[in-house]
């Protein structure tokens, strides 16, 4: 007998239709943003939430690389309005000027060596 491995795939629900999109028609950043909120669901639903216990982090790699700078600018403020309240850290790697300079703690490495930190007070 041969085993079937699964094969998962998502869909998303566009509300004006009211049908569902395949991935493949999404755009990168579309995509990503997607990928993002079901990273946060997936972390989130690790421990229940009416225990009052939470993951201590979420840890985010170029999640804004494939999104125009307003999008940037939105994911960034739901990261740091909502999102802060939930984790103790976020961290997150990207190589975007605009998404670091917003970041009031940061790391920036060359080669994984620190070559300047900048911590807020």
């Amino acid at each position: 007998k041969s085993k079937r491995k699964k094969k998962y795939e998502f869909k998303v629900f566009e509300e004006t239709t009211e049908k569902f999109i395949e991935k493949k028609f999404l755009s990168g950043g579309t995509e990503d943003q997607i990928l993002l909120v079901i990273r946060v669901a997936v972390e989130m639903s690790l421990l229940h939430q009416s225990k009052g216990h939470y993951p201590k982090f979420l840890f985010l790699d170029e999640t804004f690389a494939s999104s125009d700078s307003e999008r940037r600018m939105e994911i960034l403020n739901g990261l740091t309005k909502v999102l802060v309240s939930i984790f103790s850290q976020i961290i997150i790697i990207s190589h975007q000027k605009e998404i670091i300079e917003k970041i009031p703690s940061f790391y920036r490495l060359n080669q994984g060596v620190i070559i300047n930190k900048v911590i807020a007070n």
